[in-house]
């Protein structure tokens, strides 16, 4: 027998403690008997696991899957391994999507609807399965959402939620983390789960040349704003009374259309006056935001007698038009593909490649402009539901298999299990793929979806069956649904609920019997501190 050791801090409840402290002394016990004399925590050698997602990355946006998009490193993880065309997520919300990817448990079971609320202790974790298993456990994530405060990433030794101003990181800067978790000496056998976001709003690839907005305060410089959505800081003096905080012309872009996402001073006594001759963007959640053309004033107005020290906070980005939305989106999966070819490389320097299951997935699509929809969050089309999902592991799965059977992200953690003949939880709602990649026939599954209010428009649930897809929706005073053929319809485009009643009443009644018959959890909303409140409100999540 092999045993490993690697020594790492214990974290979390109480619970926790004591079942790890137990795991532990086994281990130490089965090392003791194999000559072993030395660490923290035992195992015998298994085979690691590299989990890559992609935050709001459409299916048909790689360039593996059809699109015109140059994508060579996921490609050629498809070229090793099984790519599943008609791969579902379950919401397009990154935290309850995460959530139902990592516990094979469907929203409105796991009962994480929204971002800021808590996955539930009692429900285990692919990290902590895997933990558990042996294996060393890491994680890198670029969104705020997933910050451990909100209970996806339990399991993980390592967990790199730390931010700047903004709560994302592009992809360099993940992968620079990756990097420096390596160096610190982990090892296999490992599961490490990175986490890129680059294709999410604000649409930034970094490889464009942003406008550059001049700031002066009371006519002294202060510094320049770019305009690509990120968030910037300057410190700043203001005198009694009011202060004009000029956004200086900035030359051959006068004519074009900008929005002001952010613009807040720390203390709260102080007072923020946008110009009045901009459009005042109210949001649903959060702050509203202002648009128009520079040159434009703001007036920051200090009531007290005395000049005050305050951070301005702001962030600034061009109104884009559609077609430069999709450009800018294809940029940046372009951009994410290169660093995940950085990664792969760097770990195959390393020799941490070796006997390791490559799994490749994204949390969601995003609307690009189709069915009238900029983002994600508040629709079911497949346009936010269809994710690429990739499976590569030489030697243990077939190279070049495509499968076009519908399948879903809780099918993850069986497959998982099935793999490395580990126990899988009691309660699942997903099912190994391993059947169905070695050509055993499996019955066709349905395939549910939902959103939930306040971040989202309206309640919706879907499902997806016999080559159709209903959606059933809810607002205050609405209630309406639709269906379509997703076989000769792909866009979604034409509406058969009113001319095929048999199908519809057909899925209505299969979505509503899975929704009677689930086990539902209640939501655990997050008692959030006001510096958490406040980035998930820059966001555009929570009231």
């Amino acid at each position: 027998m092999q045993i490993g050791l690697e020594c790492s801090p214990m974290s979390g409840s109480r619970h926790d403690f004591l079942h790890r402290f137990g795991y532990a002394l086994i281990l130490l016990l089965v090392a003791s008997f194999a000559g072993v004399t030395s660490g923290c925590r035992g195992q015998e050698t298994v085979d690691n696991v590299l989990l890559i997602v992609v935050d709001t990355l459409r299916a048909d946006h790689v360039g593996v899957y059809g699109a015109d998009i140059a994508t060579p490193n996921i490609d050629s993880l498809a070229a090793r391994g099984v790519t599943f065309t008609q791969a579902y997520a379950h919401i397009p919300i990154t935290g309850p999507s995460h959530a139902s990817l990592f516990t094979s448990l469907l929203p409105f079971e796991h009962s994480v609807h929204n971002n800021g609320q808590i996955l539930d202790r009692k429900f285990q974790t692919l990290a902590e399965l895997l933990r558990d298993s042996g294996r060393n456990t890491a994680a890198v994530v670029s969104l705020g959402v997933l910050k451990q405060r909100f209970e996806i990433g339990r399991g993980f030794d390592m967990y790199r939620d730390d931010f700047g101003h903004d709560w994302m990181k592009d992809a360099s800067q993940v992968n620079q983390e990756v990097f420096e978790i390596l160096e610190g000496g982990f090892a296999p056998p490992y599961f490490v789960w990175v986490h890129y976001s680059d294709p999410h709003e604000p649409y930034a690839p970094p490889n464009l040349e942003y406008t550059r907005v001049p700031l002066a305060l009371n006519g002294e410089a202060i510094g320049e704003l770019t305009a690509n959505g990120r968030g910037q800081s300057f410190e700043i003096e203001l005198q009694p009374g009011v202060n004009r905080l000029r956004f200086r012309d900035v030359g051959a872009n006068r004519s074009r259309l900008f929005r002001l996402t952010n613009i807040r001073l720390g203390d709260r006594s102080l007072e923020v006056r946008p110009p009045e001759e901009w459009r005042t963007r109210e949001k649903r959640v959060g702050r509203p935001a202002y648009q128009g053309r520079f040159p434009a004033t703001v007036e920051l107005v200090n009531p007290s007698p005395e000049v005050r020290r305050a951070v301005l906070e702001t962030a600034c980005k061009p109104v884009l038009k559609r077609e430069e939305i999709i450009d800018r989106y294809a940029l940046e999966v372009e951009y994410t593909d290169r660093q995940i070819g950085l990664l792969l490389s760097r770990l195959g320097e390393r020799g941490l490649l070796e006997d390791t299951l490559i799994i490749f997935a994204s949390d969601h699509g995003e609307g690009l402009g189709e069915h009238n929809h900029i983002g994600h969050i508040s629709q079911l089309y497949d346009s936010l539901l269809r994710v690429p999902l990739i499976m590569s592991y030489p030697g243990r799965l077939p190279e070049g298999v495509v499968i076009e059977e519908p399948v879903s992200l809780v099918d993850v953690l069986p497959t998982v299990s099935d793999l490395f003949a580990l126990p899988t939880p009691e309660i699942v709602s997903g099912v190994s793929l391993l059947p169905l990649i070695d050509g055993t026939a499996v019955a066709s599954r349905p395939v549910f979806g939902v959103t939930y209010r306040p971040e989202a428009y309206s309640d919706k649930e879907a499902v997806v069956a016999r080559g159709h897809k209903y959606i059933h929706s809810l607002t205050d005073d609405r209630e309406w649904e639709e269906l379509y053929d997703l076989r000769n319809d792909p866009g979604e485009l034409q509406d058969l609920a009113p001319s095929a009643p048999e199908i519809l009443e057909e899925l209505r009644s299969m979505l509503s019997s899975r929704l009677e018959g689930a086990a539902m959890a209640a939501v655990n909303e997050a008692e959030l501190s006001e510096e958490e409140i406040k980035r998930l409100r820059e966001l555009g999540y929570i009231h």
